[in-house]
């Protein structure tokens, strides 16, 4: 499904130590080179970072990349079971802005999806 939608995932992170699942945890950090696959993959319209751990690494090793220049960046929410203070309606609600990105098709009136 993904594929047919052209929607990609890739971590901002490629690794990492961590002692437990918390995201406060994160140290030794190494990046995905994001700049990279912008430059082999020229179509990506958009980029949505799932939380605010990986908008804080997004943001702080690519800020003022030009390889970026006019690519949105959305900052979504967490879908972590530990980000539990947003009901799942809302991070529905929010997860559709994505939408407008997606590959190009007719869009179901019910689920907003694009088909």
């Amino acid at each position: 499904m993904l594929q047919v939608r052209h929607v990609a995932l890739w971590d901002v992170v490629a690794s990492c130590t961590r002692t437990g699942s918390s995201d406060a945890s994160v140290r030794e950090i190494e990046v995905n080179d994001i700049p990279g696959l912008l430059r082999r993959e020229p179509g990506i319209r958009c980029i949505a970072l799932n939380g605010r751990t990986a908008e804080r690494i997004f943001l702080r090793s690519f800020s003022g990349d030009p390889h970026l220049a006019g690519i949105p960046v959305l900052c979504l929410p967490s879908t972590s079971p530990a980000h539990a203070a947003m009901p799942p309606a809302e991070k529905i609600r929010r997860w559709r802005e994505i939408l407008p990105y997606l590959a190009e098709g007719q869009q179901d009136a019910a689920t907003g999806l694009t088909k």
